[in-house]
């Protein structure tokens, strides 16, 4: 239940000023996982996986008495279809998990706005489709050294968007073919460990990792107050000394001091608000 205390900004004139109370909503749905693995031999697993989601629906602010918002939004759901296997090769120094996936997303909460771009709320644009691959490798070449490395690819897209007669009333909503907003095409991340005993007790530690994420769109593309944001790549280093009980690190994070842009926010009567990771932090 969603109550509101007064009107936007006093509008409209004459309104009662008093609690606004919008409708109750209540949400149920049952969700099933269902998984099959077999063992190929001692190194090689395969497995499939089919797997559905739930997402109840909500209210939305019904203080601003410029344009209609919808009063809630409804819940979302999905089927997941994903197979894959893991195991080990050379002897054991690689391990790896590799799957592929493809999820039908029918009803999807996204945030939207009214047509003039003014006021966000949360809605349900449709059916959606996300295809991808995502792999992850553990190594260990040579004494006291690690390094992993793990990345994806997923194609995520509205398979039934928003119709003619709904773009007019509302531009701003998605059209079918279009990708969904802020979900990269590509990520990567690779991590690097060296440790090493230097007395019976202490061991020293040195590791990095390097994160890329793709450039993504912070609304769908179709719409005029979309703002692209580009793809950033994210460098953190650690040195440490450790035995089994303390551990000392030193450490540096986004050594190169990325103004990294994860999300932003877009109006019509506003200025262009970014969202940013933290800057170098030592």
């Amino acid at each position: 239940v969603q109550v509101s205390t007064h009107p936007f900004g006093g509008f409209p004139p004459g309104a009662a000023v008093g609690p606004v109370y919008d409708p109750t909503q209540t949400y149920n749905k049952v969700t099933y996982k269902g998984n099959a693995s077999y063992k190929l031999n001692d190194a090689l697993l395969a497995y499939v996986t089919v797997s559905s989601g739930f997402r109840g629906g909500g209210l939305n602010a019904q203080s601003e008495p410029f344009e209609p918002i919808p009063k809630s939004f409804a819940p979302d759901s999905l089927t997941n279809y994903e197979f894959g296997g893991k195991g080990q090769l050379f002897d054991r120094r690689l391990d790896y998990q590799v799957d592929a996936y493809l999820i039908h997303w029918n009803n999807i909460q996204v945030s939207e706005t009214t047509s003039d771009g003014a006021f966000p709320y949360v809605g349900n644009a449709g059916k959606a489709e996300v295809k991808g691959v995502e792999f992850e490798l553990a190594m260990h070449p040579l004494e006291y050294f690690t390094t992993s490395f793990a990345g994806s690819y997923q194609d995520a897209r509205l398979t039934e968007g928003a119709t003619a007669a709904m773009k007019i009333v509302n531009p701003t909503l998605g059209l079918t073919g279009e990708n969904i907003p802020n979900v990269p095409k590509t990520q990567f991340s690779l991590g690097l460990d060296y440790t090493r005993p230097f007395t019976t007790e202490w061991k020293a530690r040195m590791a990095a990792d390097v994160n890329y994420r793709g450039s993504v769109d912070s609304y769908f593309a179709s719409n005029q107050f979309n703002i692209p944001l580009a793809s950033y790549t994210l460098v953190n280093l650690r040195l440490a000394v450790l035995n089994d009980q303390w551990t000392v690190t030193a450490f540096a994070r986004n050594l190169t001091d990325k103004r990294a842009q994860v999300s932003a926010i877009n109006s019509s009567q506003d200025p262009s608000g970014f969202l940013t990771v933290r800057p170098r932090t030592v």
